[in-house]
């Protein structure tokens, strides 16, 4: 576990944190100190101990930080956890430890605002969700709604040390695979990566992209469609066609569709004149 931790100054300013009663305060920031490096504590009577608190207040006390949306407790476990680890708290992967609660992560997911949640079905997830990146072992890796693994990424120790990059683009930093020349070969992990990126980036504007969707669907979809350098060639190609056209050009980009819906069509996989 790492030796220092930090305080988000706007959320312990906030109007939710400060109507708290100062024991409960004082217990919540006493809860994140012992907390792993993924927000996970399983120590909270011996903290409440520790204070001078019995059992009953202990218990109020959790109550009280559950229902401002502060911990989320999962009883089975004896284990809780801060929903605003990661707005309070960013480890560099590289001196990051691994949680002993792993399967309780998978069960989270993250708002827009990198707050933890527990994981909703797939028709309820928002338009603002985002997985939980893990940390194990120098890898970030990417979870899904279902729990399955959508992407990992590896880190370069020295590289991160001497850039400081704690992994967004952390493809860009670790080659490990070799690229791959060959239209035909199946695209490496690391591939598929860079290649998602340069889909979003080419990817033109308009008023379709502001419909729901949900930005792991479609990069699951993107996964598994393109899977050859040959099969995103040819998506490209649809769309540098497709943004010339009249019907993307019209009403200010009216009918461009989602990529979400894009991806999932089979319009991009045969001549932009036979759609």
């Amino acid at each position: 576990m790492a030796k220092s931790r930090m305080f988000s100054i706007r959320e312990c300013r906030s109007d939710t944190f400060l109507n708290l009663d100062p024991q409960t305060r004082e217990f919540y920031l006493q809860l994140c100190l012992d907390a792993d490096d993924d927000g996970c504590v399983d120590n909270a009577v011996m903290v409440s101990r520790m204070l001078g608190y019995d059992q009953t207040q202990k218990e109020s006390m959790l109550s009280n930080l559950e229902q401002n949306n502060l911990i989320i407790i999962f009883k089975a476990e004896n284990v809780l956890v801060i929903r605003h680890w990661r707005v309070h708290n960013a480890i560099a992967p590289t001196k990051h430890n691994d949680t002993r609660y792993i399967n309780l992560v998978y069960q989270l997911e993250m708002d827009s605002s990198q707050v933890y949640q527990l994981k909703k079905s797939i028709d309820k997830v928002d338009a603002g969700y985002k997985p939980v990146p893990i940390y194990q072992d120098h890898q970030l890796k990417t979870i899904g709604i279902g729990g399955e693994l959508i992407e990992y990424k590896e880190f370069d120790a020295e590289v991160v040390e001497a850039t400081g990059d704690t992994g967004a683009d952390a493809d860009d930093i670790q080659e490990s695979d070799a690229t791959n020349t060959d239209d035909s070969q199946t695209l490496t992990k690391t591939e598929k990566n860079k290649l998602y990126k340069q889909f979003k980036k080419i990817y033109p504007s308009g008023k379709r992209l502001t419909d729901n969707y949900n930005e792991v669907e479609l990069q699951r979809e993107f996964f598994a469609r393109i899977k050859t350098r040959a099969d995103y060639e040819t998506l490209e190609g649809y769309i540098e066609v497709m943004k010339n056209s009249e019907d993307w050009k019209q009403d200010d980009g009216t009918y461009i569709p989602n990529p979400l819906s894009l991806i999932t069509s089979p319009d991009w996989q045969r001549p932009p004149s036979q759609t």
